[in-house]
């Protein structure tokens, strides 16, 4: 069971769950290329090194999108990132003043961006790298808006 699964509160209900784009494997895969390029060209075994490094970096980033949460729910956002050591954000919905989008050329093409959600009171939290940020934004902008109309 996930992390938003387990601390779901009574009457709360899930509406969106989003994830890391694929986005964060690019240096990893980018040190690979310049791993065999660097091979080809010197035939020098610290390419050996820098192919190791380069997988290294692909296995963080594996763990970093296996252990990385977001989700809305009809109460709040909640944010998991992280395995040993954990950060979680909950954020009540009624307390988001807004939710900004930064997307850049090859973000917009790609589908992915950072969300920053501002709270009240000047705290804000930056989700980087979030998978379809515009949808997330669009379920989490609606859920704001319903919690204003129960009030």
């Amino acid at each position: 069971m996930s992390y938003v699964e387990e601390n779901l509160l009574p009457g709360e209900k899930l509406l969106h769950r989003g994830k890391l784009h694929w986005i964060i494997y690019a240096p990893g895969f980018m040190f690979l290329i310049v791993a065999v390029a660097f091979y080809l060209v010197t035939h020098n075994k610290l390419s050996l090194i820098l192919a190791l490094l380069g997988f290294l970096m692909l296995l963080k980033s594996r763990i970093q999108r296996q252990n990385t949460e977001f989700a809305v729910t009809n109460r709040r956002i909640i944010v998991k990132i992280g395995w040993f050591a954990r950060e979680a954000l909950d954020m009540a919905l009624d307390r988001i003043e807004s939710i900004l989008l930064e997307q850049t050329v090859w973000g917009r093409m790609l589908d992915y961006g950072t969300l920053i959600v501002h709270g009240t009171g000047g705290g804000s939290e930056a989700l980087n790298s979030v998978q379809d940020p515009l949808n997330f934004r669009k379920i989490a902008l609606a859920a704001i808006e319903e919690t204003k109309n129960r009030k």
